[in-house]
């Protein structure tokens, strides 16, 4: 995204999914979790990187 993609405030609302890989060792097996947040917050720092500054709020499952 570049930086047309944000709002006036340099800050924008996002919707996204984040998949966590946990590995385990001895009777268990590997499992893959997905989360779903809504309204996170992401802006751009001083050196154009973008930033998570708000997680949003996780969809029930």
């Amino acid at each position: 995204m570049d930086d047309k993609g944000l709002a006036s405030s340099g800050k924008t609302y996002v919707n996204y999914t984040v998949t966590h890989n946990r590995s385990y060792t001895g009777d268990k097996d590997d499992t893959s979790v997905t989360d779903t947040y809504q309204n996170g917050i992401i802006s751009q720092d001083s050196d154009g990187d973008y930033v998570l500054e708000k997680l949003g709020t996780p969809n029930a499952k």
